[in-house]
């Protein structure tokens, strides 16, 4: 498939790059899967060409689409010159089908900060990391260099290396208040169950030779920052955008986790009664008010609920409130960002007028 007809649909298809070196020499690059897939403006796939894998950045030529690979080579270059390390660029330029791409070497074996912390945080080997990171971030602050997409899974880890990505993202600013807001912004995602922010905070201060009096300032931004950052992020789990896929039609309205669009869960949406008529099912609940079961589609297993309307008067009061389901979608992502594990939430769906009978609104997670 054309490489900008998956950027435009927003639905990412194996599709190939193609990069004329000479008259006589074509590279090809065969895009194996997506790592972020913007719809109309941008996809970053990871790419083989020969037996080397890349990670590529493709760019349509369009306005907003160049403005951001202007960016990423702008942010590139402002890493190299603070000596900070950024992924290895191969090239940058105009390749066959009308776009400009950047290509990345892959770093084999390489882990990325948010795996690093997530588990056994406590352990001596991560607790240097935790030091070597909060070094990194405060060199970064130090340059009047700040990351605006500041989560853990844009900074990958090899051996003692921490390779800053997305640097599209990176800009200098001038001042000392945008770059502390920064830091507020990587310590406030981190769960209170990682047990990390006293250790990090104290570690970026010690750096950047902060005083007493500006710890409790910056800490009391940090809790700012936590409250701001959820309610932010639980305002995009109901729309499209870069995590999440919505779907319409007659019978109702789908989000869905843009990592299991392909799992054939947008099917359903005309006839999700068809959820629990499969051989396999395993019902778990079979209640008035809801039916939970664990269904199979295409090799992967979920867990589904299904809130039912119980009588006329029930079908009334629901009219007038939010669904059961999408309350439960919006707790299971809140639970999941404050750090308590929980069942991944992959898709709600709320049924419209002429829905089944009975039928309110479905929630799906992984079994």
């Amino acid at each position: 498939m054309d490489i900008v007809d998956v950027i435009d649909r927003g639905v990412f298809e194996p599709c190939e790059v193609r990069l004329k070196i000479s008259d006589d020499d074509t590279r090809v690059y065969t895009c194996e899967s997506s790592l972020r897939l913007l719809p109309g403006r941008r996809l970053t796939a990871l790419a083989s060409s020969g037996n080397k894998k890349y990670v590529i950045k493709i760019f349509p030529q369009r306005h907003r689409s160049l403005q951001e690979y202007e960016k990423e080579l702008a942010g590139h270059e402002l890493l190299h010159s603070a000596s900070i390390e950024a992924a290895p660029m191969v090239y940058h330029g105009p390749a066959e089908d009308d776009i400009n791409i950047i290509i990345y070497k892959y770093i084999e074996r390489a882990r990325t900060l948010l795996d690093v912390f997530a588990k056994r945080p406590e352990t001596r080997t991560q607790c240097a990391h935790l030091e070597q990171f909060a070094q990194l971030l405060s060199q970064m602050h130090r340059r009047q260099l700040i990351h605006e997409d500041p989560h853990l899974g844009n900074f990958l880890l090899k051996g003692d290396v921490i390779t800053v990505l997305d640097a599209g993202a990176v800009r200098r600013v001038g001042n000392t208040t945008l770059t502390e807001k920064n830091y507020g912004l990587f310590v406030a995602q981190f769960p209170a169950s990682w047990k990390i922010e006293s250790q990090f905070h104290h570690a970026y201060c010690g750096h950047k030779a902060i005083g007493e009096a500006d710890h409790d300032r910056m800490l009391q931004q940090v809790r700012s920052l936590k409250r701001w950052r959820e309610q932010h992020y639980l305002k995009k789990i109901y729309r499209e955008c870069t995590a999440f896929q919505v779907t319409s039609s007659l019978f109702g309205k789908m989000v869905m986790d843009r990592d299991y669009v392909d799992a054939g869960l947008a099917e359903l949406l005309d006839d999700p009664e068809t959820l629990f008529d499969g051989e396999d099912v395993k019902m778990l609940k079979e209640g008035n008010t809801s039916t939970v079961g664990v269904v199979s589609i295409k090799g992967q297993r979920f867990v589904i609920k299904r809130y039912n309307v119980k009588n006329w008067l029930h079908r009334l009061k629901l009219i007038f409130r939010e669904s059961r389901a999408s309350r439960s979608w919006r707790n299971a992502h809140r639970l999941l960002l404050r750090g308590f594990p929980t069942a991944k939430p992959i898709a709600l769906l709320e049924c419209f007028k002429g829905r089944p009978k009975g039928v309110s609104a479905w929630n799906m997670s992984r079994a």
